[in-house]
């Protein structure tokens, strides 16, 4: 995370914000005051635990997600889709960081790329 929150304000419009969620590297991430003043920038961190033990919050994300996946706004990116029997080579897969989406392992008879 230390180079990434620069990388972030680099790729940010001003007036962003950058929500930070969680952690890949423990290190401290070194933040550079003068890039944020001068994007405007806002840094806010958030936990999954404020949204999902809140039963009305949880609700109006759920609702959130699932018109969103109905009406097209919202449009998962899968990068690699694995049947379960490969269970192994997909989470090897997704150790390596090289995915760019999301990485699905399937069930049953399902399409794969």
């Amino acid at each position: 995370m230390a180079g990434g929150v620069g990388k972030l304000l680099d790729a940010l419009s001003p007036g962003g914000v950058i929500m930070i969620y969680g952690a890949l590297d423990m290190s401290p991430a070194m933040i550079d005051p003068i890039k944020g003043l001068a994007k405007l920038a806002t840094v806010k961190f958030i936990s999954v635990f404020e949204t999902i033990l809140v039963a009305e919050k949880r609700a109006k994300m759920t609702d959130f997600v699932l018109k969103g996946l109905a009406n097209g706004t919202l449009k998962p990116v899968i990068d690699k889709t694995f049947p379960l029997e490969n269970i192994v080579e997909a989470h090897r897969y997704l150790e390596s960081n090289q995915h760019v989406g999301k990485i699905v392992v399937t069930v049953g008879t399902q399409y794969h790329r």
